[in-house]
């Protein structure tokens, strides 16, 4: 298992999968959308003690190619989520319309709620569809 708190660099060999999702788990403090960042850091950690402690680990041919592997073509993923920047134009309040109407209807699934979905959907498709023409 790998243990950051004890800097030890001792990783368990019975399942390289259950290892990564230990670690990952392991790591606090970070979003979801850093772990990415953090799980490229860790594959090239595993990969590092890999290359330099090859007699320690009994799979250790297939994990470092694994690990290596995802360190050297992993690409993180960072994601962030912020207000729109159409705020008031009429567009974005027909699209918010559209998708509080989506999450109620999913909620309440009334026949009533759903008519009010799909008419406040269609103009926001059709206002959508005039600005793209």
């Amino acid at each position: 298992m790998y243990q950051s708190q004890a800097k030890s660099n001792s990783i368990s060999s019975s399942s390289p999968i259950i290892t990564l999702l230990i670690a990952l788990i392991v790591v606090n403090g970070f979003f979801f959308a850093n772990l990415t960042v953090e799980a490229k850091k860790l594959f090239n950690e595993f990969c590092a003690y890999l290359q330099n402690n090859p007699k320690k680990v009994k799979q250790q041919p297939q994990l470092k190619n694994m690990y290596c592997t995802s360190a050297a073509s992993y690409q993180p993923v960072v994601a962030s989520i912020s207000e729109s920047t159409e705020k008031d134009t009429e567009l974005a309040k027909a699209k918010s319309k559209c998708n509080s109407l989506i999450m109620k209807t999913m909620n309440t699934r009334t026949e009533s709620d759903v008519n009010k979905r799909d008419a406040a959907c269609s103009k926001y498709k059709e206002m959508k569809k005039q600005l793209i023409q």
